[in-house]
């Protein structure tokens, strides 16, 4: 694996650009401890060029589109809105708080004045001298309430008490 190496001092980041592909190499580049990262104790730094994230959230896709749910990160004072793919056609992954060690909660919700789906036990996100350490977290929401808005397939003449499947 060829890897590109430049100081810490004054490099710039991508723009997210090839997400996956940037947590695998931050996963196993930055995966050492610290005085690996340094090289020589008295030498620059040097660090991979690569973005990372400090959450990775996935759950299970609900009768929406991920976009359409709001998965927002607090720490403190800070807030993050992570952003939203759809990963499979049945599972939403959602990423944020870039380059930021923090210790985070996570909360899902849908709609205005807003549902709250899930709420996540305190996460925290480390780092290395280079980059910040991603932390995954899976979430299992709550069903979405009826008067949400979202017409899910028992609404659609669906079995009577028949509970709607994710889609």
């Amino acid at each position: 694996m060829l890897a590109t190496l430049v100081a810490c001092a004054g490099a710039t980041r991508p723009d997210g650009d090839g997400l996956h592909q940037q947590t695998s190499d931050v996963s196993h580049a930055d995966a050492s401890p610290p005085e690996q990262d340094a090289g020589v104790n008295d030498g620059p730094l040097d660090c991979t060029f690569n973005l990372a994230y400090g959450l990775n959230v996935m759950f299970e896709k609900p009768a929406v589109a991920c976009g359409e749910l709001s998965v927002v990160a607090t720490d403190g004072g800070y807030t993050d809105t992570l952003h939203c793919d759809d990963f499979d056609g049945a599972h939403c992954n959602c990423y944020g708080a870039e380059e930021r060690p923090g210790t985070y909660q996570i909360t899902v919700s849908l709609g205005n004045p807003p549902i709250e789906l899930a709420r996540s036990e305190p996460v925290t996100a480390t780092s290395t001298p280079c980059h910040v350490v991603g932390q995954s977290v899976v979430l299992q929401l709550l069903p979405l309430p009826t008067d949400a808005g979202v017409a899910t397939p028992s609404d659609a003449g669906g079995a009577p008490g028949a509970d709607a499947a994710p889609q």
